[in-house]
């Protein structure tokens, strides 16, 4: 069993996808899972126990001769064998095309996704609004391509030495290492929709 997932981008947009990610992990155990994802979140992707192998795409200078060689070894890649199912959770034009070059006949996406790129779902699933979190319509998609009815699953990951020690050098650096408790807070993102309410007021 190969499963291809196509989720490019950006950080959070990731993180949500992973509960869905292991559902498929808990319905497939065998099943080899591919992500597609840019060079920038790569090392995200690597942390997750679900991801098998890792295409990266790079979305920077396509038009010039690098870019272009790097594209052809994507899509090389990209149809090296042929999947058993795709699913996009991205739902954009270039994700869509990846769906599209993949060598699988289910490729499922979202029936609400943007730029075109439901033209190359082979199934398109309408999400219900009672499914207002990312992580809800996520685990939608699957359970609605499985016939399933799975809940969510907390995510595994892989333990990494050097993302440790990368954690213990910022708490280091900013005098929190003997912190007994630590709260973070990210109220701001690139875009306004994705904003806190109120937080430029």
């Amino acid at each position: 069993m190969n499963i291809l997932i196509i989720k490019p981008s950006s950080l959070g947009d990731i993180i949500h996808t992973f509960p869905a990610v292991r559902i498929l992990k808990r319905h497939f155990p065998s099943a080899k899972i591919t992500w597609i994802v840019f060079e920038r979140f790569r090392q995200l992707v690597e942390l997750c126990d679900d991801a098998d192998e890792i295409l990266v795409l790079r979305r920077e200078n396509w038009l010039s001769p690098s870019g272009l060689r790097d594209l052809y070894r994507f899509f090389l890649n990209l149809r090296r064998c042929p999947f058993d199912y795709v699913f996009d959770f991205q739902g954009l034009l270039r994700s869509g095309i990846c769906a599209l070059l993949s060598r699988s006949e289910n490729k499922v996406g979202f029936a609400h996704a943007r730029e075109c790129a439901t033209l190359f779902y082979s199934r398109k699933v309408n999400v219900p609004e009672s499914a207002s979190h990312a992580i809800d319509r996520n685990i939608y998609l699957i359970n609605s391509t499985l016939d399933s009815s799975y809940q969510y699953i907390t995510p595994q990951f892989r333990s990494s030495s050097s993302v440790f020690q990368q954690a213990s050098d910022l708490l280091r650096d900013h005098n929190l290492s003997g912190a007994e408790y630590l709260v973070a807070v990210a109220p701001a993102a690139r875009w306004p929709s994705k904003m806190w309410p109120g937080f430029f007021l």
